[in-house]
């Protein structure tokens, strides 16, 4: 386990899976990430690579060849390794191997930074294609935070604020994308939290249409995630669940008319050899830290 400290935060990550496992507000002593729970989910913030979402029957096929993978790929459930840190940044880096190749086959560095700068702390992702062949990959965040996060409050308490208008989401069934895009009701720029929100699984947004979002108690902000240039993001959490989801992606989960063939899957990145792509989004925890019960 590493840490990072400032004078508002303690961020605790793990190298299994690059994981973030708190996010704790020094100020007040609260706990804003979800600890994970066998009774609604046991994860805590899960890096998405090389796929976001699920694929239909778990499969793809490169080159006429079958390939199986988990939903949301694997790097969750494999150890980095820990390739620089400082005063304020940790980097991890997970490089292909015999396990990767037989489920993903294309030669990789897939590395991730976080940085801590006061209550912001910055994730970035830099995937390196280590091979000679052309390489075409997803990745994402998936990090989970306690809703309800004060004490003595209850998670109907809570909303999401969005910096966006005319927003649409897209219908999942069970687990693939639809063609079937609803108009996201909100009041003024709010959506509210309550227990059957996710009775229906994520919202969805394609198109590039969130670029932040905030959660709130009452009119009050407590932490927002920006992620400008991000085409994807979903929203998400079990049903009465105390904790909610804010998942910024490049990628997104199979249709559900898919003919499995990964050339065509929609979201997918394409990375020449020997160069690179980064992307990151910030997490501004100012009023979680400045917050008084």
């Amino acid at each position: 386990m590493q840490q990072l400290e400032s004078s508002d935060l303690r961020i605790q990550i793990s190298e299994w899976g690059a994981e973030l496992q708190s996010i704790y507000s020094k100020a007040n002593h609260i706990e804003v990430l979800w600890q994970g729970h066998n009774r609604y989910w046991n994860r805590r913030a899960p890096v998405l690579f090389p796929i976001v979402g699920k694929l239909k029957n778990h499969t793809y096929i490169v080159n006429s060849k079958p390939y199986q993978l988990p939903q949301h790929g694997f790097a969750r459930d494999v150890k980095f390794n820990v390739t620089a840190q400082d005063t304020n940044t940790l980097e991890y880096t997970l490089e292909s191997n015999a396990y990767t190749q037989s489920v993903f086959p294309f030669a990789f560095q897939f590395k991730i930074k976080y940085s801590l700068n006061n209550y912001i702390l910055t994730t970035c992702f830099t995937t390196v294609n280590t091979g000679n062949t052309q390489m075409m990959y997803s990745f994402g965040a998936h990090p989970a935070f306690n809703c309800p996060m004060i004490a003595g409050t209850r998670p109907d308490d809570y909303a999401i604020r969005f910096y966006n208008t005319n927003l649409t989401h897209t219908l999942l069934a069970e687990g693939l994308r639809t063609s079937i895009q609803n108009p996201l009701h909100l009041q003024n720029g709010m959506l509210p939290l309550h227990q059957s929100l996710f009775d229906n699984d994520a919202f969805v947004f394609e198109n590039s249409q969130i670029t932040a979002v905030s959660l709130h108690l009452g009119q009050y902000p407590l932490l927002t995630l920006n992620c400008k240039n991000w085409p994807y993001f979903g929203i998400w959490s079990k049903p009465a669940a105390p904790f909610i989801c804010f998942e910024p992606w490049h990628g997104v989960a199979d249709h559900i008319a898919t003919n499995l063939q990964w050339v065509l899957k929609p979201g997918l990145l394409q990375l020449q050899p020997a160069s690179s792509y980064s992307a990151e989004f910030t997490l501004d925890f100012k009023g979680i830290t400045q917050y008084q019960q």
